[in-house]
């Protein structure tokens, strides 16, 4: 997922509306973030919202309104739902005023469940039937369990027809194959995916983050559709911007709102986005419809009539002739070090980080190219538990040879045990006994101070398995393991997945301050390590076929293991990785890339 931020450029000081923005719109959305503090403490602000929309939709040209969940703050209070429902009722009440809802967690019982799992008891469901989503005239389809909703809608004074999906705060599987679906049965129709948290907003208060969940939404599902070009979401406090890069190479605006905890739960504050076909660009703006009905001279300093900054207002530059045509159609950006047979790559530099937020944990993930989803998470060692951070860094320094812009250097510390490493579960990994022959790749570079003491036997990549759990009495050591040694030798040592006796690859001395490709490749025979293209000399004679795999076993970038606890950490740089299911030839290998 490569992601640049937005800053608010081309963005001006400006209210709303056409009458008081000078900002050409042809026609907008209006999004309805979070709106559980009216329905609990001030349903008329929330009347205020939705009364806008019905009074304005033909002079501000609104096709459509999308809520983004958190209808209530307390989904057993039916004083919040009335609330709730009598506000979108507003809109509900004429045919041109056509919205959707979606479920937040305080809109659930049973949040914590997939949606297909819960109670119909659920207030969602009663409040907001399959037949009062489908009343809405531009709803074409509810999935099974209720708690997701596809709209169809035409642009004002336009032919130009639009998607929009609402989906759950916790969607199944089986959600997103409904989603697919509908995407697949509109597959010309461009696509605006609605949810409740997707997005969340770094400590300065504008930089986003991706939520565990987003990830998993933007791996699984956004990234492949090319119809998707917007995502929204609220949940997290405030706002931020991004964008990102799908399978076709082409940008999809992310953005997270919600302003309950500001001033009156949001009072009554709303996003619009404006379609500006003339200068091709989206033109977003927040205002307060409720703000601006009160005069001027009655406000209190915390009355904000709109807010202007750059997270708030701001133009997206987005060419729409060629955006919304030849939806998946173009050619997949493909990442060079992808051939056959590969079931794992990774690139282990900046440019493919990802900052993902799980409730509150932020840590580093690097996406599986492959699309096989072996991620890797950066994970702090025990010893340093709260200072993951400061054991990695990411730096310009790359081999002249293979894919990445950069490098990770983990600085894991043997004496202390301390350090970073990568880690995933690896589940195309572990599928694989590899009997037909394997590949795998990766460029190091040893750091001019390394020591022996701080460093030595650092795993590079590991599967997090001793032997002894695939023979008894066998060793505490890792069964599967690249690593370094005390005398800076490359080190690879593998039990087959006969469960028979290790066999072991080594280098030379590698030094220090310089890049190494290192390969190694098994034919189902028999197995060879190479360091720049290049055979060494100590290769096993006996042979090898395949890997002894342990199911639900972890595999580790930075660390080696003992018993199956974490050992040895690395300190070292470290671009690129790539597994693949046969034995490459040396021409393929990523070293003459």
């Amino acid at each position: 997922m490569v992601a640049t931020y937005l800053t608010g450029c081309n963005s001006s000081s400006s209210n709303s509306n056409d009458d008081k923005d000078n900002t050409h719109q042809d026609w907008k959305l209006v999004i309805l973030p979070d709106t559980q503090k009216y329905s609990e403490n001030s349903p008329e602000r929330y009347l205020s919202q939705t009364q806008w929309i019905a009074d304005n939709w033909k002079n501000e040209r609104i096709p459509f309104t999308i809520h983004l969940g958190d209808l209530v703050e307390h989904d057993d209070q039916p004083t919040e739902w009335q609330a709730a429902t009598q506000a979108m009722d507003i809109l509900g009440a004429s045919e041109n005023t056509p919205y959707s809802v979606l479920c937040g967690n305080h809109d659930l019982a049973e949040g914590d469940k997939y949606d297909v799992n819960r109670k119909d008891s659920e207030p969602f469901l009663n409040y907001f039937s399959q037949d009062k989503l489908l009343s809405v005239t531009t709803c074409i389809a509810v999935s099974e369990c209720g708690f997701n909703s596809c709209h169809l809608f035409t642009a004002p004074n336009s032919d130009q027809q639009f998607l929009v999906f609402a989906i759950d705060w916790n969607p199944s599987p089986q959600t997103f194959d409904w989603a697919q679906q509908v995407l697949d049965d509109y597959k010309e129709i461009p696509a605006i995916f609605s949810t409740h948290q997707l997005l969340n907003i770094d400590s300065d208060g504008k930089s986003p983050l991706i939520t565990s969940k987003g990830f998993e939404f933007w791996i699984d599902f956004i990234h492949k559709n090319d119809q998707i070009f917007l995502t929204i979401n609220g949940h997290h406090h405030g706002a931020a911007n991004m964008v990102a890069q799908n399978a076709y190479g082409r940008d999809v605006l992310m953005m997270v709102v919600d302003y309950q905890a500001m001033y009156w739960g949001g009072n009554g504050m709303l996003r619009t986005v404006g379609f500006d076909y003339s200068n091709n660009k989206l033109v977003i703006r927040s205002f307060s419809p409720w703000v601006q009905n009160i005069p001027e001279d009655e406000r209190t300093p915390f009355d904000l009539p709109d807010l202007t900054d750059e997270c708030n207002q701001f133009e997206f530059p987005i060419n729409f002739n060629e955006r919304f045509n030849n939806l998946n159609e173009g050619e997949l950006i493909t990442p060079s070090g992808l051939i056959d047979g590969t079931i794992g790559y990774w690139l282990l530099d900046k440019e493919n980080m990802m900052r993902v937020d799980n409730e509150g944990d932020i840590t580093t993930m690097f996406q599986d190219l492959s699309g096989n989803g072996s991620h890797f998470k950066m994970e702090p060692r025990k010893a340093n538990q709260d200072a993951l951070n400061s054991y990695f860094e990411f730096s310009t320094s790359k081999p002249n040879s293979g894919n990445s812009s950069g490098s990770i250097l983990l600085k894991g510390n043997k004496a202390t045990d301390s350090g970073a490493y990568l880690s995933t579960l690896g589940t195309a990994i572990t599928q694989n006994n590899w009997e037909q022959g394997y590949t795998i790749e990766t460029f190091l570079q040893l750091p001019d101070d390394w020591e022996s003491e701080r460093s030595r036997w650092g795993g590079i990549f590991c599967q997090q398995a001793s032997c002894n759990d695939f023979t008894p009495n066998s060793g505490e050591d890792p069964a599967v393991v690249m690593a370094i040694s005390s005398l800076r030798e490359m080190q690879w040592v593998t039990m087959d997945n006969k469960k028979q006796d290790t066999t072991t690859a080594w280098s030379w001395d590698l030094g220090t301050s310089r890049w190494f490709h290192i390969a190694i490749i098994n034919d189902g025979r028999f197995t060879k390590m190479y360091i720049d293209g290049i055979e060494v000399m100590r290769n096993p004679e006996q042979q090898s076929t395949g890997i002894a795999i342990k199911e639900n076993a972890n595999w580790l970038i930075g660390s080696s293991c003992s018993n199956g606890e974490l050992h040895n950490p690395l300190y070292g740089y470290v671009s690129e990785l790539r597994i693949v299911n046969r034995a490459l030839t040396l021409n393929e290998l990523l070293f003459n890339n």
